[in-house]
């Protein structure tokens, strides 16, 4: 679970610099994170990663405070400060 929740965590910065910009606010950004999360699993077809996914996805509260981790830090950034 941890490695998964390092992976992802990279990632989502990379998505947020790179690709499309996280959701400021509401349900969107869970749905963004899990989506994000799911796509970064199948991508990289690590057998742990696909067994942590899954033990998460079996809860709601499990899903919420992986994607709440790797967004934590991403909420107080901007596309603002990644342009200047």
């Amino acid at each position: 679970m941890k490695e998964l929740a390092k992976a992802a965590k990279s990632h989502f910065r990379f998505l947020t610099v790179y690709d499309t910009p996280f959701p400021p606010m509401g349900s969107g950004r869970m749905e963004y994170g899990w989506k994000a999360l799911k796509k970064l699993v199948k991508d990289a077809k690590n057998p742990s990663w696909t067994a942590a996914l899954k033990y998460t996805s079996t809860s709601s509260e499990r899903q919420w405070t992986l994607v709440k981790f790797v967004s934590f830090q991403l909420m107080f950034m901007t596309t603002f400060e990644f342009v200047y």
